[in-house]
């Protein structure tokens, strides 16, 4: 199950929210939730778009990695400006995170950065 928010006009960012629940249908419990995909779109000029990917690990863990897309158009904005615009649109650094699956009770999900 996933739900996406979203907010703003120029500047618009829409961010997902993923949680995995059991399939069986008798445990309601939630396995785990935190954050998926985002779109980010920056004054009709840039647009950065993450992908969220999971996969289960040995040991009760699960990996999430992101990848960031990145695209620019000036859209008839100036030369200057355009320029500006596009120093500002930076992909962030695929990123993987992994998480104790299923999450404890009360838990907040923290990333923990694996190398």
């Amino acid at each position: 199950m996933n739900a996406a928010a979203r907010s703003g006009d120029d500047l618009f960012i829409g961010q997902e929210v993923v949680t995995f629940l059991p399939l069986d249908g008798t445990n309601r419990a939630r396995l785990w939730t935190g954050l998926g995909g985002k779109l980010d779109r920056r004054f009709d000029s840039c647009f950065l778009l993450t992908d969220a990917t999971f996969k289960l690990l040995p040991g009760g863990r699960l990996q999430r990695s992101l990848k960031t897309s990145r695209t620019f158009k000036a859209n008839g904005i100036s030369g200057d400006l355009a320029r500006s615009l596009r120093k500002e649109c930076i992909a962030a650094r695929p990123a993987t995170n992994v998480f104790q699956f299923p999450m404890t009770a009360g838990e907040v999900p923290a990333p923990r950065e694996v190398r």
